[in-house]
């Protein structure tokens, strides 16, 4: 239990982490405000700060790679049509992925790191894509072959002309 209010008492802050305390201050101090600043901003002392090449800090809105949302549209419908249409979309995400992926490569702090997780969904929406297209390609091959094995077993009588 605290003591009750003094007002004679100088003011101390609680330390960071006090045993009479257990959740730490209460009240944690303000930033100090930048006289300087349009509409009352806090100061922060590294707005100005030049960060080196592929690092960027974890506020600062990074442009998307061009075609990442394509990319991920492409590969997620190119297992809704997983047929021959499924496949043409999967090429056209993959070549549209690649290009992205090796832009990113060459400039790494230039593109935020989201587009190209984008990029990557894609890409492997694309690869299930072209799978479930030659899952179906060997479904209809061997429905085909069934089908005609089972007419050259059928005898001639059955055949109607």
């Amino acid at each position: 239990m605290q003591p009750p209010f003094d007002p004679n008492q100088q003011y101390r802050p609680p330390l960071p982490y006090d045993p009479g305390n257990p959740y730490g201050a209460q009240h944690p101090p303000q930033a100090p405000y930048d006289p300087y600043s349009p509409y009352g901003a806090p100061y922060n002392p590294y707005a100005h700060q030049q960060y080196p090449q592929g690092y960027a800090p974890y506020d600062q809105h990074l442009p998307e790679l061009p075609n990442a949302s394509s990319v991920l549209v492409l590969g997620i419908l190119s297992i809704v049509f997983s047929g021959f249409g499924g496949a043409i979309l999967s090429a056209i995400a993959l070549t549209m992925a690649s290009s992205a992926r090796s832009l990113f490569e060459q400039e790494p702090g230039r593109y935020s790191r989201i587009s190209l997780n984008k990029v990557e969904t894609g890409r492997i929406c694309s690869f299930i894509g072209i799978g479930l297209f030659f899952l179906f390609a060997l479904m209809w091959l061997l429905i085909f072959a069934s089908a005609t094995q089972t007419r050259e077993e059928m005898p001639y009588e059955y055949y109607e002309f």
